[in-house]
C-alpha cells in the first residue's frame, strides 16, 4: 500500500510505502499521530 500526503496538518509532503509492519517514528510535534 502506498500513502501519499501533501499539505495536510504539519505534513508538507510525504510518500510512504506501507508493507507488513510499518513504524512511524520521529521527533515530538512532527505529525506522527496525524498519520
Amino acid at each position: 500500500m502506498r500513502l501519499q500526503i501533501e499539505n495536510f496538518a504539519k505534513i508538507a509532503k510525504a510518500d510512504i510505502n506501507i508493507d507488513g509492519i510499518t513504524v512511524i517514528a520521529g521527533e515530538n510535534n512532527t505529525g506522527k499521530s496525524t498519520i
